[in-house]
């Protein structure tokens, strides 16, 4: 679950903050702004791309995990929610990227210096049960925790945390996100 989550966040995160850095880059991304489309469209647009190609990393996580491992689902619903939400949380924080972005560099640090090292402490790799009381509660305010140990549910049943407190922080987040994208697309 830890390695599906990972790629989700990676891929659709990649995928939207480079198309908009390009688009800055290559000075066609005027031309979506001038067109008759509302910026909650345009937003939707990217963030909706950007989810697609996480989701469909993670699907092909998930197949390939069936060939090597007993993977299951055992609640469907909970697997499709956090998959489709994950992606479209990332995909929104990529297009944030991709705004504020002034070199390729800019679009590799926050992956490098965030996401990587969030992603470690998420419990990707490990339950909380492991860890040291202090890096525990630490991993409490760590968002990709919530999302990791909910795809965690989804699949084998098992969650560091209850799995309604990771449903609303992963939807809540989400709605934030997508909201500042809009906001950072009208300026």
């Amino acid at each position: 679950p830890g390695i599906l989550m990972m790629n989700v966040i990676s891929s659709s995160f990649a995928n939207t903050s480079s198309s908009i850095y390009i688009g800055r880059f290559q000075n066609h991304i005027q031309e979506l702004l001038v067109s008759p489309l509302s910026y909650l469209e345009i937003v939707l647009g990217y963030v909706c791309a950007g989810m697609a190609r996480g989701v469909v990393i993670g699907l092909g996580i998930y197949g390939i995990a069936i060939f090597f491992t007993a993977a299951n689902i055992t609640h469907f619903g909970a697997f499709l929610y956090f998959l489709f939400v994950t992606a479209l949380l990332f995909s929104a924080l990529g297009a944030v990227v991709g705004l504020w972005a002034k070199s390729f560099d800019h679009i590799n640090l926050p992956v490098t210096f965030i996401l990587v090292p969030l992603s470690y402490l998420g419990g990707v790799f490990h339950s909380l049960s492991i860890v040291p009381p202090f890096l525990a509660t630490v991993s409490m305010f760590n968002i990709i925790f919530y999302m990791v140990n909910g795809i965690r549910y989804s699949m084998i049943g098992v969650s560091d945390v209850p799995f309604a407190r990771a449903t609303l922080i992963t939807g809540a987040l989400t709605v934030v996100a997508i909201a500042w994208c809009v906001h950072l697309f009208t300026r």
